[in-house]
């Protein structure tokens, strides 16, 4: 019996490995979020960016949005062969972790704390949260 469960494990574990050797890490359109990086219910520093990679020979005209109401949109071009670091403020654009937002009858609620980012050029996105107490 015990082989049986080894052998569907290494079974799992291949699928998952071949599914992300074939994610796509350069396109024009990303969805992503960031977590609430409270501690302790005191808020330390945070800084969010998206860090934008331009791997073209033409600048890449990004537009930053979110459905969330105090979002302000954000424009910027990257050069070519260059990375661009964007703020994204407000903090209060974070999310809730899984579970935080829970009703009574123990239903999730869906925050409409999404981000997205477009590119006319394909290019890579890496969503970075850094947290920091103090001065920086």
């Amino acid at each position: 019996m015990m082989s049986g469960r080894a052998l569907c494990f290494v079974l799992v574990s291949a699928v998952f490995a071949y599914a992300d050797n074939n994610v796509p890490t350069v396109a024009n359109d990303f969805v992503f979020t960031f977590f609430n990086a409270y501690v302790n219910e005191q808020p330390p520093g945070v800084l969010l960016l998206a860090l934008v990679s331009n791997n073209n020979n033409g600048t890449a005209n990004v537009v930053v949005t979110s459905p969330y109401r105090s979002f302000s949109t954000i424009r910027v071009s990257v050069a070519p062969y260059s990375i661009l670091k964007i703020p994204i403020t407000p903090m209060s654009v974070e999310d809730q972790f899984p579970g935080y937002n829970m009703t009574a009858t123990g239903r999730i609620v869906v925050e409409d704390k999404g981000i997205r980012l477009q590119s006319d050029l394909p290019v890579a996105v890496y969503a970075h949260a850094e947290i920091y107490e103090g001065s920086r």
